[in-house]
């Protein structure tokens, strides 16, 4: 087929200031057909033999039509009436045939690199040659029939259904699936840990955790039903609303709201986090790091816990932001955080108030592990939410705004332009010298309340794989800003 302009669809021939179009039109001899330039053919007789020319020429077998040959200067092929099936397709050196109960309908010839378009009823696609030069078709779209299981078997096929209750199945290893919102189920092959999730619009895009590739992007319509993901170990329910798309695992706990505590008493609100299918593996790693704390700490008053979920940076694992309350105190301290003040105090004075909000990175939420065990290529997530609540507990103030001081901050001193804390408990532990803090350099949020030393819990760096614990020097710091310390501390590594 020719490139050159001018030879869009018809010739020009020109003759002074004036000019008129030749079309070239479609001539048959016999049994033998020439398509015009850029004109389409509809065969409807047995035994054809058709030509294409330098145009997009298409031709649209008649249902029941049979023994047809199409050379590969035909770009494409309409089969009026003929299914999709793998199997009736028989390829041969530079062709492809199609066959229908033994019949012949169509041979094809193919050109390398030409890409025909072949149009079955229900599916479509294109014609190439393999490396040993035969004819294979690449399938690109299907529409499923009803209540047709169906299995996608290459890659960035698009799957549409039908009437009755359809489902896909996506074989190992096969990616970029699109399947449209009248599917009813979709199948994985691995278990839901296996690959991580995101709502893009309509869409539900689900990928392979190991190789960061989209598995599936499922279209999700507005039937109550939803549409199910079906995992090897678990099935969730995808449903789409005007307010947008949710998934949820039918099996989890509804419960939004937790509490507990012996020593260390605590009360969860996650009515308003976004958590889906991973509530019940948050509220597992909230329990287990809220137990842990209380292995060492006495209150009496409960902590105030709420959860919300937001969508940042990948470089943040989660936040906290403690509650504060103004005080007049000791060594100018003029403002604490509300659990340490009913804490010293005794008294829960605002019973209905959060002493602290964590807000949980969705982005990052598919690369966590909830056990408190080590994982290899996964963050620890019961260590993020201690190092996050002790931050709601005291490990907080306002160095970095030149603000109130908290008892954490009336601890901070400058020593050689660096800041290091020097509560007399924590020295202890450091042959008495004071503890080296992340210097303002490193920006707000870890700047002055996170310690320089290396695989701390209150360091501001985590890596995968790693699981921390609460420090000898953790609780040091913690009992020089008033909290009463019980149980054995860790032996103190400074």
């Amino acid at each position: 087929m020719s490139n050159r302009f001018g030879e869009l669809l018809q010739s020009f021939y020109n003759f002074g200031s004036l000019s008129y179009k030749k079309i070239i039109q479609t001539t048959t001899v016999g049994l033998d057909v020439n398509i015009g330039f850029g004109q389409s053919y509809v065969a409807k007789m047995n035994n054809l033999t058709i030509h294409g020319n330098q145009g997009l020429e298409q031709v649209t077998l008649a249902q029941n039509v049979k023994g047809i040959i199409i050379d590969s200067t035909v770009e494409s092929v309409v089969l009026t009436g003929v299914k999709f099936n793998p199997s009736a397709l028989l390829s041969s050196q530079n062709k492809i045939t199609i066959t229908s109960n033994t019949e012949n309908i169509a041979t094809l010839s193919i050109a390398d690199k030409h890409y025909e378009a072949l149009y079955f009823a229900n599916a479509a696609g294109t014609l190439s040659l393999d490396s040993l030069g035969k004819g294979i078709f690449n399938l690109s779209r299907i529409q499923l029939d009803p209540n047709e299981n169906y299995t996608a078997k290459v890659n960035k096929l698009q799957v549409y259904g039908n009437t009755g209750q359809e489902k896909v199945t996506i074989a190992p290893t096969i990616s970029g699936v699109t399947v449209a919102s009248n599917i009813e189920s979709v199948a994985f092959s691995g278990n839901v840990s296996d690959y991580s999730y995101s709502i893009k619009r309509g869409s539900v895009v689900v990928t392979d955790t190991v190789t960061g590739v989209a598995t599936a992007v499922v279209n999700v319509n507005y039937d109550p039903s939803g549409t199910l993901l079906e995992f090897a170990n678990k099935t969730l329910t995808a449903t789409r609303n005007s307010q947008g798309i949710t998934v949820t695992d039918p099996t989890a706990s509804s419960l939004t709201d937790m509490s507990g505590g012996t020593n260390f008493q605590y009360r969860i609100d996650l009515s308003s986090a976004k958590l889906g299918t991973y509530l019940s593996d948050v509220q597992n790693a909230l329990k287990i790091s809220l137990e842990n704390i209380g292995d060492y700490l006495s209150t009496k008053v409960p902590l105030q816990i709420q959860i919300l979920t937001e969508r940042v940076s990948t470089k943040v694992l989660a936040q906290a932001s403690a509650t504060l309350t103004n005080i007049t105190g000791l060594n100018g301290v003029t403002q604490t955080t509300t659990f340490l003040a009913d804490s010293l105090q005794g008294i829960d004075t605002n019973p209905g108030q959060d002493d602290l909000t964590l807000f949980l990175n969705l982005s990052n939420i598919h690369q966590m592990s909830f056990s408190g065990k080590p994982v290899a290529g996964k963050y620890d997530f019961v260590s993020i939410l201690t190092h996050e609540i002790l931050h709601g507990l005291a490990f907080t103030g306002n160095l970095d705004s030149n603000g109130e001081k908290t008892p954490f901050d009336a601890l901070v001193s400058m020593e050689n332009g660096a800041p290091v804390f020097t509560g007399a408990r924590a020295k202890a532990l450091n042959a008495n010298k004071p503890i080296a803090l992340e210097p303002e350099t490193v920006g707000n949020g870890s700047a002055y309340y996170h310690l320089t030393l290396e695989n701390d819990l209150m360091s501001d760096t985590f890596g995968k794989g790693e699981v921390r614990s609460i420090s000898a020097l953790d609780l040091a710091i913690l009992e020089d800003l008033g909290l009463s310390i019980v149980g054995v501390a860790p032996i103190a590594v400074v």
